[in-house]
């Protein structure tokens, strides 16, 4: 094992079990993207990083690398996020985050904005879990668009026309083209997901607004269930994986 020491810090996605007393952390970083810090020991009763047997924490570490592990040397809570646990729904949509980041490949691209959008995304959902439905329709869109999946919808991908105020808007879910009603056949209609200008202009709104801001957007209860099915099928396809997060949400309900 090499002797140099590496401290950034980082988010808890994950934490799995190996061996006994020992876990597996899935780690998002700013510049070292998705790792895996191999944690010996923390399971063991009293031991002074245990906390990183939770997913969702935000922490400074300090690591050793051999091969592809990385070692765990020492570790300390910049932010617990523990206002998740109050929320069944926060718990919910954070392990859906968390999914979606384990599922994205982030090979050749950056991953500083994906860093800063994840940490916001959970201090935002500890604090105020009942905000958890823009969240999560905001965050779906924004890492897929991270990720090249998505754009911002500004004119009909056909006639290059501006959307006008009252229009519905049909979307192509497998190559992200956005046509207006002129363009659009009956036929089409039967296979594009039909959005109103209000719905495509929170879209925009998710992908160009600061981090910072992103989750403070007011959005209608009404408006919000239709963005969380459409982000949800979208990041289905884009990622190929079944998402049944939604589902779980409905159980929640009373």
């Amino acid at each position: 094992m090499s002797g140099d020491s590496l401290s950034f810090k980082g988010i808890v996605i994950s934490s799995s079990e190996y061996k006994d007393i020992d876990r597996l952390l899935s780690v998002l970083t700013r510049d070292l993207g998705l790792i895996t810090i191999m944690a010996k020991g923390i399971a063991k009763m009293n031991s002074r990083h245990a906390f990183l047997s939770m997913s969702f924490v935000f922490c400074d570490f300090t690591v050793t690398k051999s091969g592809a592990f990385y070692y765990l040397k020492e570790a300390s809570i910049i932010e617990n996020n523990m206002g998740l646990s109050s929320s069944l729904e926060g718990m919910t949509v954070a392990y859906h985050m968390s999914e979606l980041i384990r599922f994205s490949s982030f090979d050749n691209m950056p991953t500083e904005d994906l860093y800063e959008l994840t940490n916001y995304a959970f201090y935002h959902l500890s604090h105020k879990p009942e905000d958890y439905k823009v969240i999560y329709a905001a965050f779906n869109w924004r890492l897929l668009y991270l990720l090249g999946f998505n754009k911002v919808y500004d004119y009909c991908d056909r006639c290059g026309e501006e959307f006008n105020t009252n229009s519905f808007l049909y979307v192509d879910i497998d190559n992200s083209h956005i046509v207006c009603q002129n363009c659009c056949s009956s036929y089409e209609k039967d296979r594009l997901y039909e959005l109103p200008l209000v719905a495509v202009n929170a879209l925009n709104y998710f992908i160009e607004s600061d981090i910072r801001k992103l989750f403070n957007a007011s959005v209608e209860d009404s408006l919000l269930k239709l963005l969380m099915s459409f982000t949800t099928i979208y990041a289905a396809v884009a990622l190929e994986r079944q998402i049944t997060t939604l589902d779980s949400l409905s159980n929640l309900e009373p």
